[in-house]
């Protein structure tokens, strides 16, 4: 069993304003009340595109629990891809006490299309039911500025899409072409 949790979000889940949301949904920017209601149309929309991609839009931290290490010298596909660094390994000791891992027991690829974790020396440590290790990473693009612009796009036909229809029709949510647009950005598994 693993988990995914999110450690520090980003300042704001805007990758693109309520302005440009605004522009593309032709509305005039004077026109104010629905600036909160399209601002969590946005946020929506990202977060639906992150679960379709694999991957987070902006700057984050987030903790990968996993039961126990995964066997010497295996490589571990990595939960999520646009990870910009590992920042520590952690695991609970035999006493119950939190250990840092030295990061010379372990090599990161970051690099490749298939983001992964191998560990070089492992911890003999108790198995438990419990989360014992947690691999704790940076993720995303740095600003709104860096995230791709089709990225962007598949955002705003999504936020469309979200401001237009406000309640659940029989036609599928997730667009077509909002999906074909940052199907480049995906993580694809490999076996």
């Amino acid at each position: 069993m693993s988990a995914l949790v999110v450690v520090t979000p980003p300042q704001n889940n805007l990758v693109v304003s309520v302005a440009e949301a605004k522009t593309h949904l032709r509305i005039e920017s004077s026109f104010t009340d629905d600036d909160t209601y399209i601002s969590n149309c946005i946020s929506a929309a990202v977060q639906s595109l992150e679960v379709y991609m694999g991957r987070k839009c902006l700057n984050q931290t987030l903790s990968w629990y996993l039961n126990s290490f995964p066997f010497k010298d295996v490589r571990v596909q990595l939960p999520i891809i646009g990870v910009t660094a590992i920042t520590g390994v952690t695991y609970m000791d035999e006493n119950d006490e939190q250990q840092t891992l030295s990061n010379d027991c372990y090599i990161v690829d970051v690099a490749s299309n298939t983001q992964a974790i191998t560990f070089t020396e492992v911890p003999d440590i108790k198995k438990s039911l419990s989360l014992d290790v947690h691999i704790n990473f940076t993720c995303g693009y740095e600003n709104a500025n860096k995230v791709p612009d089709p990225i962007k796009q598949a955002v705003l036909i999504q936020t469309a899409y979200y401001y237009r229809n406000r309640t659940p029709g029989n036609d599928n949510p997730r667009l077509d072409s909002a999906e074909a647009l940052v199907y480049p950005y995906r993580l694809l598994e490999f076996i």
